[in-house]
């Protein structure tokens, strides 16, 4: 996974696969990782967004939200999923 600017300046989150040994799997975890790391960066993004005066209020994300294709890969993405006590 890598974050880069677009040629419009948007930041994009990609995630790279060889060919080989591509399958539905591989592709599934990398989306799940996709998601797994936005759901990481949602709380801090929202405050950006905001502003340093609080701008125009963004709504702040909860708990992340269930994605199946998370819980499908959650032991290959545990480390982006768990809290740092391993709950």
């Amino acid at each position: 996974m890598k974050f880069a600017l677009s040629d419009d300046e948007r930041i994009v989150l990609a995630a790279e696969l060889p060919l080989a040994g591509l399958d539905r799997d591989a592709l599934g975890r990398a989306v799940a990782r996709l998601v797994a790391v936005c759901d990481l960066l949602a709380g801090a993004s929202a405050r950006w967004l905001a502003g340093p005066a609080g701008g125009r209020p963004v709504t702040s994300p909860g708990a992340a939200p269930h994605h199946p294709v998370v819980d499908r890969y959650a032991a290959d993405v545990a480390e982006l999923v768990e809290s740092p006590g391993g709950s």
